[in-house]
């Protein structure tokens, strides 16, 4: 359809070329569409779908302003008081930060599991459906990769497992790339990995979520020191939410040296290296030690959201598989010194003598 245009004097939409109130066309340097709806060209060879403001413009509709909204898809939410309330969303690109060891990997696999299934994430996150997930491990060997799997997978009851396991095999596709080159950026260009890994995606059908671990084989070395090859990383990042499924991208990323002193608190600044990384991403959640300690307990705190409330912090118990669970909410503490906890479990033994 033509384009429509604004005149001030009556306030209405009419036919024509979009123009403001001073009568200037709003995008003059653009040419109107013809008739049958098709750009038309400037001159030979060049029309406006080779402008990438004009092919990405959209017309604020009436309906914009007046009817109700669509409801936003997630890959996670969680219920409160029978309230359906997003945690993660679906079709954005994300990352969860860590230090080495303390077990996002394990946490990413375990998420990739619960979307499979159509589980829940760590005790808490539910899957809204059951999906496609493709899971690089770029640190990992075939062997590592197995052995992780099997531990998360041996964590659930037996009778879950022989429920699951149909979709844990047909619905996770599983991708080791322990000492290949799959930097997905070069001179600032899509890589020759990225178009390999666009192409084999689209292999793999509808896709719900795609997680790359770590950012640091997937990004190079330029993405955590220039904040413009950083931009310039997330933007190719998002070039894989448009996949089939539009799947959400979760990276795993290192935390910076300053966020591992004792008593740190969570923060988006944690993520190591360049601040566009971090401000680039649509949702980022940091996994870190309760205490220096205590290394089986873990908190996750979502440190950065824009399309959701924000989250009070998890609490994490780790397994000697190194498989996490939820603690549960009202057993759950703040960070708390070992000198708090030995005296609230002396006050529980009293409790429990008096009785």
């Amino acid at each position: 359809m033509p384009g429509k245009k604004y005149r001030a004097d009556d306030e209405r939409f009419e036919t024509g070329e979009a123009v403001a109130s001073s009568g200037t066309p709003i995008f003059a340097g653009v040419p109107p569409a013809n008739t049958n709806g098709a750009p038309a060209t400037r001159n030979a060879g060049h029309s406006t779908s080779d402008n990438v403001f004009a092919a990405s413009a959209v017309r604020i509709t009436d309906a914009w302003l007046n009817d109700c909204l669509p409801e936003r898809d997630w890959l996670l939410t969680r219920t409160e008081g029978g309230e359906r309330i997003g945690y993660l969303p679906a079709g954005k690109v994300g990352m969860l930060v860590a230090q080495g060891g303390v077990g996002k990997s394990m946490a990413l696999l375990q998420l990739a599991v619960a979307v499979a299934t159509g589980s829940t994430w760590l005790d808490t996150y539910s899957a809204c459906r059951p999906g496609r997930v493709l899971l690089a491990f770029g640190e990992e060997t075939e062997e590592d990769a197995r052995r992780r799997l099997f531990d998360v997978f041996s964590s659930f009851p037996r009778a879950l497992r022989e429920a699951m396991s149909r979709a844990v095999r047909e619905s996770i596709v599983l991708v080791p790339l322990s000492g290949k080159d799959i930097c997905l950026v070069k001179d600032g260009e899509p890589s020759s990995a990225h178009n390999d890994l666009m192409t084999f995606a689209r292999q793999c059908g509808v896709l719900k979520l795609i997680v790359l671990d770590p950012l640091s084989r997937f990004g190079g070395a330029e993405a955590e020191t220039d904040n413009a090859a950083a931009t310039r990383f997330v933007e190719v990042l998002e070039q894989l939410t448009t996949l089939p499924g539009t799947p959400t991208v979760l990276l795993a990323h290192h935390s910076n040296k300053v966020s591992r002193a004792v008593n740190a608190g969570a923060s988006s600044a944690n993520a190591r290296g360049s601040s566009a990384l971090t401000d680039g991403m649509r949702w980022v959640s940091e996994l870190r030690y309760a205490d220096d300690e205590e290394r089986s307990s873990l908190v996750l705190s979502m440190t950065k959201t824009n399309y959701t409330r924000w989250e009070e912090d998890r609490n994490l118990r780790r397994g000697s598989n190194g498989v996490l669970c939820g603690v549960p909410k009202l057993t759950s503490t703040k960070l708390r010194t070992t000198d708090e906890r030995r005296a609230e479990l002396l006050r529980s033994f009293k409790e429990m003598a008096d009785e």
